[in-house]
């Protein structure tokens, strides 16, 4: 089984999704040459979270990473630990340290090549700029704050990513070397994740950063199509399960925002998902309705021949693809979809109420349906009054400003239908309030000193 992450990767910037501005052909090729799910989400807008999500089938609200400082339990049970416990060969190859083994989504690899060697600043695709200065940074235990910071900081300017061919490179040697046996192999490609500029003004980077998202996304179309060549040739290509997807989307100017992780409208949420296995799954198969990233943990296992394994809140999509017919399909319709964001956390803001504005740390939480997309902004205590009064934890908490819109006709949510939908809106509520009582994984916490979060503010990477 191959799986394919690509890291902020839009699904409309893809061909075979109907994007007009360039081609992606090696892509497409996987798309037309299987299936393609045309509603897909993540869970969670960036790249830590988003993959313990899809490593453990769960929503971040239960594996408990929630900020870039959070690690993964040890108690979390993940796809690769359950594919090795079943005599699979388990390998991950990543290209940026959001993925790092500090993080703790290593675990149940037998393989897992993090060798970064470049520094998180714009470079042209393909090349390797000269940093003669570059450092290894040492792994750090991410409980301990007084080293995370530091470590976080310095890991941005020495060995934060790898090229994406240099991953490509890497995977492939590991392919030949085990390939006769069954194995469960993730790639992660960086691909057209912004980089920043220190000395960059934002504005300077959000009108930069657009315009280099469709070279960056040609050159990783390249790599990957390396990548199934060499999975093709070594006779594997109708005995492997191949999946390519993002770890979420991207903004690229929609709300007045570039970047991701900040909110929960589609640009950042919907992702492609693109599923090949010849001789099972027919060519130019369409799957239409939602799906979810927890959905691939499950639908691994079922390829797998797994029948047992953890409790999951993704479901099987393979059974709907092994019946299906060339052509476009509707899947069943199920539970709304849940997703959250905590990253606005990490800086106060002003958030406008019906009774007046204050200043607090905001998240959001939101759920999807066929139709609507319901999303709260809620306040992490403490928060402070516009009027200066004062005000207590248990009224921060109950802040709670609701928006209503239609995911599909109106992606950037410009439209809040939420007055005029009481009913929906109402039922939305009591769809969202078991989220807020789930008792999830312990998770392991660091906190950024305030010179750390300073640099990473300025980099637009901060979590």
């Amino acid at each position: 089984m191959l799986l394919v992450t690509i890291d902020t990767l839009r699904y409309d910037r893809l061909s075979i999704y109907g994007y007009r501005g360039q081609e992606t052909p090696r892509l497409d090729a996987i798309g037309r040459d299987g299936a393609v799910f045309e509603q897909a989400v993540c869970d969670v807008p960036w790249t830590s979270a988003s993959m313990a999500s899809v490593f453990t089938g769960r929503y971040a609200t239960y594996h408990g990473v929630q900020l870039g400082t959070d690690r993964l339990s040890d108690d979390a049970v993940t796809l690769a630990e359950v594919a090795r416990d079943h005599g699979y060969r388990t390998a991950g190859f990543i290209g940026s340290f959001p993925l790092a083994s500090v993080y703790n989504l290593s675990q149940g690899f037998e393989t897992y090549d993090e060798h970064l060697d470049t520094p998180m600043v714009p470079f042209p695709p393909g090349q390797k700029p000269d940093f003669p200065d570059v450092k290894a940074i040492p792994p750090v235990d991410l409980g301990d704050a007084d080293t995370f910071g530091p470590y976080f900081a310095q890991k941005i300017f020495n060995d934060a990513i790898r090229t994406d061919d240099a991953v490509t490179d890497a995977a492939a040697r590991w392919l030949r070397a085990h390939h006769e046996k069954p194995f469960l192999l993730w790639v992660h490609y960086f691909g057209p994740h912004e980089r920043g500029y220190l000395k960059e003004t934002a504005e300077q980077a959000a009108a930069r950063i657009p315009t280099e998202y469709d070279g960056d996304l040609a050159f990783t179309d390249a790599q990957v199509g390396r990548l199934v060549r060499k999975l093709d040739t070594l006779g594997l290509r109708d005995r492997v399960l191949l999946i390519v997807h993002a770890d979420h989307g991207q903004s690229l100017g929609e709300n007045g925002y570039v970047g991701h992780g900040e909110n929960l409208y589609s640009p950042s949420l919907r992702i492609p998902l693109l599923v090949r296995w010849p001789g099972r799954i027919r060519a130019g198969v369409r799957m239409s309705g939602w799906v979810e990233n927890v959905d691939i943990f499950p639908t691994v296992l079922h390829a797998l021949g797994i029948g047992a394994g953890p409790p999951l809140d993704g479901r099987d999509l393979l059974g709907f693809l092994l019946q299906a017919s060339s052509g476009t399909h509707r899947l069943p319709a199920r539970r709304p979809a849940y997703s959250e964001t905590y990253l606005p956390t990490v800086f106060e803001r002003r958030i406008d109420t019906p009774d007046g504005w204050l200043i607090g740390r905001l998240f959001h939480r939101g759920l999807l349906t066929e139709g609507r997309m319901y999303v709260t902004t809620e306040v992490k205590p403490p928060c402070a009054k516009g009027d200066h009064s004062e005000t207590s934890d248990e009224f921060c908490r109950s802040i709670r400003v609701e928006r209503l819109f239609a995911p599909l006709a109106d992606p950037q949510g410009l439209t809040d239908l939420a007055k005029r939908e009481r009913d929906t809106l109402a039922r939305f509520r009591r769809l969202l309030e078991p989220y807020r009582n789930i008792v999830g994984l312990h998770k392991e916490a660091a906190n950024l000193d305030a010179k750390a979060r300073e640099k990473l503010r300025a980099l637009g990477y901060v979590w």
